[in-house]
């Protein structure tokens, strides 16, 4: 991950309170997630999408810890964007973690505003 999401842990590995460490990873995540959900939208190749899914963090977890997408979530994606090859290779790659349920925290990006 290019940036660490633990509170305290900033880039510059200066003393930052928990709410602002929080708070930037939050936004991180977001740009992130918005990121993946126009390169889905935008038809780019599957293994671009597939290299952001695996490296990004895109939610919070269960646990509080900034996630990557799973294969179910991604699937979501290319089903709505109506991305024939990602949602092909999910399914093939992944047969059973592509078709289970999303994790509680995940929601579909929207267009900002």
């Amino acid at each position: 991950m290019p940036w660490d999401a633990r509170p305290g842990g900033g880039a510059d590995g200066g003393p930052e309170g928990a709410g602002a460490a929080r708070s930037r990873a939050q936004k991180q995540c977001r740009k992130s997630s918005f990121a993946f959900y126009q390169a889905v939208r935008d038809l780019l190749p599957v293994w671009l999408l597939e290299d952001m899914r695996a490296s990004e963090a895109f939610h919070w977890d269960e646990r509080g810890r900034a996630a990557a997408y799973s294969p179910s979530e991604a699937l979501l994606y290319a089903l709505v964007h109506d991305h024939q090859a990602y949602a092909h290779y999910l399914l093939a790659t992944f047969p059973r973690r592509a078709l289970a349920p999303p994790s509680a925290g995940f929601r579909c990006c929207a267009a900002p505003g």
